[in-house]
C-alpha cells in the first residue's frame, strides 16, 4: 500500500507535473516500501516525463528499460533510447540501434536515423555488448549475401542444368 508521501506523487504525476512523473517512474522502476517494481508502469511515467523534456527521464529508460519492453512502442520510444545514448549511454544505444534497424530488416527503407543506429551498434558491439556483436555479425553477413549470391549465380553452368 502506497503511504502519503507516495499518494501525493501519484496525484501531482497524474495532474502532469513533471518532477512527480519522474519520481513515480522511479519509484516503479526499483520498487519502494509502497509501490512494486514495475518496469511498464515505470515505463508509463518515465515516457510522459521526457515528453516534458526532462532528461533524467530518458536516461532512466535508456539505460534500465529493455529491448523486450520498448519493442512493443519502437518509434514512439526510440528518441528517448537516441537521446540517452547522445547523453553517453552505451547500452540506450544498443537498444535505440536495435529499434531503428530491425524496422529495416523488416524491408522497410532506411530512414534518417540509420547511419546514426549502425554508429551505436558499433559503439555497442566495441564496448563489448555479446547481443551488440551477434547482431553486427549478422548484418555484416546479410549484406555480404548478395555479392556471394551473384557469384554462385555466375559461376552456375550455362546449359541450366546442375552440374554432376
Amino acid at each position: 500500500m502506497a503511504n502519503r508521501e507516495e499518494l501525493a506523487i501519484i496525484r501531482n504525476a497524474r495532474a502532469g507535473q513533471a518532477a512527480a512523473q519522474l519520481a513515480l517512474g522511479k519509484l516503479y522502476l526499483f520498487g519502494s516500501a509502497g509501490l512494486p517494481q514495475s518496469l511498464p508502469t515505470a515505463l508509463h511515467w518515465l515516457e510522459r516525463a521526457a515528453r516534458q523534456d526532462c532528461q533524467q527521464a530518458w536516461q532512466l529508460i535508456g539505460d534500465h528499460i529493455p529491448l523486450e519492453l520498448a519493442q512493443g512502442s519502437g518509434q514512439a520510444l526510440a528518441p528517448w533510447y537516441e537521446r540517452a545514448y547522445d547523453d553517453g549511454s552505451v547500452h540506450a544505444g544498443l537498444v535505440f540501434a536495435q529499434l531503428v534497424l530491425d524496422t529495416i530488416d523488416t524491408g522497410a527503407a532506411p530512414g534518417p536515423q540509420h547511419g546514426k543506429a549502425q554508429r551505436a551498434l558499433e559503439d555497442a558491439a566495441r564496448a563489448g555488448f555479446p547481443a551488440a556483436q551477434w547482431l553486427l555479425a549478422r548484418r555484416r553477413e546479410l549484406a555480404a549475401a548478395p555479392a556471394r549470391q551473384a557469384r554462385v549465380d555466375g559461376a552456375a553452368p550455362s546449359s541450366g542444368r546442375p552440374a554432376a
